[in-house]
């Protein structure tokens, strides 16, 4: 399983805003032996404003199972539900990999 999580500022905790406009997503993958970092990626759709806002973010972040964050201001395409973990804002994010 790959999951994005929407990063604050000082890429340390879940950002408080929506999903879509955070600038960095921590991309995670399962292993054998815990949650692995696999890469950050800017989000370069985090100052758009605009209806296909939200399938440009889908095809950046398509390779992920689930996206983490704490607010989605948008309503979920079907099945896009079972896409979405919603934890409190300012989560650490040590403490995010363990509730997943």
């Amino acid at each position: 399983m790959r999951v994005a999580i929407a990063l604050s500022n000082d890429r340390l905790h879940l950002y408080s805003g929506p999903f879509g406009h955070a600038d960095t997503f921590a991309i995670y993958v399962w292993a054998a032996d815990g949650w692995k970092h696999v890469e950050t990626r800017l989000n370069p759709y985090a100052n758009l404003h605009g209806e296909d806002k939200y399938e440009k973010i889908g095809v950046f972040l398509v390779d992920c199972d689930m996206c983490i964050g704490s607010r989605f201001d948008h309503d979920p395409v079907p099945g896009e539900n079972a896409r979405r973990r919603v934890l409190p804002a300012g989560t650490p994010l040590p403490e995010v990999l363990r509730q997943l």
